[in-house]
């Protein structure tokens, strides 16, 4: 009898796990990912994306720390996320914005764009990536340099920026 009594203990027990887990399992509140994504040309964004929201969203960034912009293409999977997203934060003066950002657009014209160096103080000069030069490409900006995220006061117009 009490082996009779424990099975059946036993057994409820286990119809209560199945049936709780089956109704998390199938809620809308599942553990998954339910975070927004959003796109940003490169990593100092998506940083000052992380800091201001707190890890809130996902960020998809198009050209990874080490990659050299001027050979640079999207991969399929980047462009998936590209079009989950609401917004795209860019530099419109990085060489790949400018052979990339008009195809997105066109791809999503719900995304909206916002142009991070809008408003900031632009620096003469120029620079060349080290990256590109181990890929055979040398890579020289001419005029002004783009990358406007290495000034604190740029960089905190940026962070401006994505606020609005």
């Amino acid at each position: 009898m009490n082996y009779r009594k424990g099975f059946r203990k036993a057994a409820a027990v286990l119809a209560a796990i199945v049936l709780v887990w089956g109704f998390t399992a199938c809620s809308s509140k599942s553990t998954g990912n339910n975070k927004k994504t959003i796109t940003v040309s490169i990593p100092p964004i998506k940083y000052l994306v992380d800091r201001i929201s707190g890890n809130e969203f996902d960020v998809n960034v198009m050209v990874a720390t080490g990659a050299c912009q001027e050979t640079y293409e999207p991969t399929p999977s980047q462009m998936k996320d590209v079009a989950k997203s609401k917004l795209y934060l860019g530099i419109s003066e990085l060489e790949f914005e400018q052979k990339w950002i008009n195809n997105i657009k066109t791809n999503n014209p719900e995304l909206k764009y916002t142009n991070l160096s809008e408003g900031v103080r632009m620096v003469e000069g120029s620079c060349s990536h080290e990256e590109c030069a181990e890929h055979g490409h040398e890579h020289h900006h001419g005029g002004m340099d783009p990358h406007i995220w290495l000034s604190p006061a740029n960089y905190k117009a940026m962070a401006t920026a994505t606020l609005t």
